[in-house]
Formats: structure tokens, sequence, C-alpha cells
């Protein structure tokens, strides 16, 4: 009975840890990148959505509304490419790990479904 306890404690001890690590990207995310823009289109981000697994980190950027949809079609995507790809070694760099990251630019709506605008994986 005594291992189970400590087993949970040192689960539990484990999982805190990891969401503060996700919390702790997610607000130097908002931070350092509080909008995606290309020097003349500029759109700000709702909310980051990281997610760290033992070999990979998926983040998800939420723009809000169709606004936002008809904005994100006007950015440069050569410059919407180099900012993302800022995004991914920042994010890398904060935890330490050079490790693949799944980036998702996803279109946050109330009613209907949310709409995936960019998805790419980055290798190391």
């Amino acid at each position: 009975m005594k291992k189970f306890i400590l087993g949970l404690a040192i689960l539990t001890s484990i999982s805190a840890f990891a969401g503060e690590k996700e919390d702790r990207v997610e607000q130097a995310l908002i931070t350092k990148y509080p909008a995606i823009t290309d020097g003349t289109t500029s759109i700000s981000i709702n909310e980051y959505d990281v997610d760290i697994h033992k070999s990979k980190m998926e983040i998800k950027i939420e723009l809000k509304g169709d606004k936002d949809k008809e904005s994100f079609s006007k950015l440069d995507k050569n410059k919407l490419e180099t900012l993302v790809k800022d995004i991914v070694t920042y994010s890398q760099n904060e935890i330490g790990e050079k490790v693949p990251v799944k980036l998702e630019i996803e279109l946050d709506r109330d009613i209907l479904p949310d709409e995936t605008l960019y998805k790419h994986t980055f290798e190391k």
C-alpha cells in the first residue's frame, strides 16, 4: 500500500510539472508573439495551446472569427513560414530540447466547427 501511495504521489507531481512547463511555454509565446504579421497584415492571436509529450510538442495557435480568416488569406506566405519557424525554434529553446513540433493555426468559431488554416510538422 505504501508503494502504491508513493507511486501515485510521484505520478501526480510529474503531471503537475508537465502542466507548468506547458503553461510557461504558452505564456512566453503570447508575450513574444502576440500576433501573426507579415509587416502589412497583422492578426492578433487569441490563444496558444501547447502540449508536450516525451518526444514531441504540439502547438495550436487559435485565431478568432471570420475576419481573421480573411486577413490570414492576405498574409505573405513566405513571411508566415519564417514566423512559424521562429515560433518553433523559440518553443524548443523554452523546453530545452530539440523535439519534433506539430504546429497548427486554427480558426476558433463559436457556433460553426473550427477550421484549420495551417498545419505543418517540423522535425528536429
